[in-house]
């Protein structure tokens, strides 16, 4: 009969078998979890073919950094801009949770790399910049 003990000592030896998981997998358990959340890609488009992956946004900039072991932001770094994009998606994404009429989040990519980073409905368009 194993203790939880027994269990927590063979974890940090590592003898129990690895779990593999392919990454959709982890981002699944990062969604099912509220860690990041998926902006999908717009797909409507008829005349430019657009990239087929979706892009993740952690819950907090602030633990984003953190994990990545970065300073802060600087107002002359480019990492503003991703802050800035992140913190425009998150109130995105809230004000659309908040409505609840089913419209979701978007965003566009071509495979020439043109972008928009947010497609809120099929009328609107918003590319975040600082």
């Amino acid at each position: 009969m194993s203790t939880d003990f027994d269990i927590l000592d063979s974890l940090s030896c590592g003898t129990l078998p690895p779990i593999c998981f392919s990454d959709i997998e982890y981002y699944k358990i990062l969604k099912d979890t509220l860690i990041v959340f998926e902006v999908l890609p717009w797909q409507k488009s008829v005349i430019r073919k657009p990239l087929q992956t979706s892009k993740y946004y952690f819950f907090d900039v602030g633990v984003a950094r953190s994990l990545q072991i970065r300073d802060k932001i600087k107002l002359s770094s480019p990492d503003l801009g991703e802050a800035f994009e992140c913190w425009i998606a998150h109130e995105l994404k809230s004000f659309l949770d908040y409505r609840s009429d089913g419209d979701e989040l978007y965003y566009w990519r071509s495979t020439s790399q043109y972008e928009v980073d947010f497609i809120p409905s099929d009328a609107l368009a918003i590319e975040a910049k600082t």
